[in-house]
């Protein structure tokens, strides 16, 4: 753990240190090395480098969206580590490799359920992408198995990352100093981290439950 501590330290530097350069090479880093909290580049920029913009303007946005590209872009290109662990590994490869990248044979074989072998593939590896909750390494590592196309993956694993990152900077340039200052250790990031998304899961599941609830009442009507 000290290992994955002195690493977190050294992403949270760079951001500061920088800049874009900085969160290119974090992004990247983030998707090979598993065990680092998967939203710690993009909530550690949005307190970093967006944290001077008191109210929402038009540098606030054009700054988050440059961020967030350049963010999806390295984590895109750092993923293909997990995703030749996946293309060029077996089951046997994947129970092995299991304790690094945290992907199971029965998470592939659940996406795997989802894909059709069709374009849809594609907007559904980019929806899954951006949803905050999923984990990016399962994307990478059963994209890999599934053969999809590399380039059809890169697509959609971009696009869908700068969703997932404009989420994240929203939540970090909104906690600003106070996320800086709590993410002074391994411990205490992902303690933020599993109450943002203990946060986010709450929101989805109201929104489901409510909408759940609207298309009930539609049809008593």
């Amino acid at each position: 753990m000290e290992i994955v501590k002195n690493i977190i330290d050294w992403v949270l530097e760079i951001i500061a240190k920088y800049g874009l350069l900085g969160v290119f090479i974090g992004s990247a880093v983030e998707e090979i090395i598993a065990p680092i909290p998967s939203p710690l580049v993009m909530m550690s920029s949005g307190a970093a480098l967006l944290g001077h913009y008191n109210d929402i303007s038009v540098g606030l946005v054009t700054n988050m969206f440059l961020v967030a590209i350049v963010g999806s872009f390295g984590a895109t290109l750092g993923s293909y580590v997990m995703y030749a662990v996946g293309y060029f590994g077996s089951k046997p490869v994947i129970d092995k490799t299991k304790k690094f990248t945290g992907v199971s044979w029965d998470e592939i074989q659940n996406l795997q359920s989802r894909l059709d072998g069709t374009k849809k593939d594609e907007l559904t590896i980019m929806f899954l992408r951006s949803v905050p909750v999923m984990p990016s390494v399962v994307i990478a590592v059963s994209c890999g198995v599934l053969r999809i196309n590399p380039l059809s993956y890169f697509v959609s694993f971009f696009c869908g990352g700068i969703v997932r990152n404009i989420i994240f900077l929203i939540i970090g340039w909104q906690m600003g100093s106070a996320y800086l200052q709590g993410a002074d250790s391994l411990e205490s990031i992902t303690s933020i981290v599993s109450k943002v998304i203990a946060s986010i899961l709450v929101v989805l599941l109201g929104y489901l439950y409510w909408r759940r609830y609207k298309i009930g009442k539609g049809r008593e009507v």
